[in-house]
């Protein structure tokens, strides 16, 4: 995945066996300025930065305060649909975590507003999908679905996640693995699809 630092830039998605996928390209849409008017074309603008649509450089400007920063993934995730307010909160800092490039402070200031949330806890041990082990931190949502953050015990760099069923549901047994992934590297690149020589973890 390639994301535009700014968000200024459409970013892209690779994924095995299937097309590249343009993320965030901007939209052709037409307007109608009266009834039976010729439609004129236009642009769609994407949405500003948030935390549910974050870049880099939003990224490093948010709070250090864990307070002030878990209060602020509240109210930016209050209108999502899914989960319970602190699964939203927990399931946001997740993809915060996985999917952007957060400044040391930020990164811990980001730990510190999940340890906050009720229901979050500790599993001295989980395994990455590319078999690494560490040590989580988890929740479990209300449909018995817990989402697990892997850490490295030396260096605490996010390895992957894991979704993982706490009790039977229809999705299937209790321990069943719904998802896993894994951080193999991180870097930067002058454009999307570019692979560096060497990324950084």
């Amino acid at each position: 995945m390639w994301l535009s630092a700014d968000g200024t830039r459409p970013g892209l998605l690779r994924e095995a066996g299937a097309p590249d996928t343009s993320l965030d390209e901007p939209g052709r849409v037409y307007e109608l300025d009266r009834r039976g008017a010729t439609p004129r074309p236009g642009t769609l603008t994407p949405a500003e930065p948030s935390v549910t649509r974050p870049t880099h450089a939003y990224v490093a400007a948010l709070p250090t305060d864990p307070e002030a920063l878990l209060s602020l993934i509240r109210t930016q995730t209050r209108a999502t649909a899914e989960g319970d307010p602190d699964q939203r909160a927990f399931t946001a800092i997740g993809t915060l975590l996985a999917e952007t490039w957060a400044p040391p402070r930020v990164t811990a200031a980001l730990y510190q507003a999940a340890a906050r949330i009720p229901g979050t806890t500790v599993l001295p041990s989980a395994t990455d999908a590319a078999g690494r082990e560490g040590v989580a931190v988890a929740r479990t949502g209300v449909h018995g679905e817990q989402n697990q953050w892997i850490f490295d015990r030396a260096t605490a760099a996010f390895l992957g996640e894991r979704t993982v069923l706490t009790r039977s549901t229809d999705a299937g047994p209790a321990g069943a693995v719904l998802g896993t992934t894994a951080v193999l590297a991180r870097d930067v690149t002058a454009r999307p699809g570019e692979t560096p020589a060497k990324g950084r973890p």
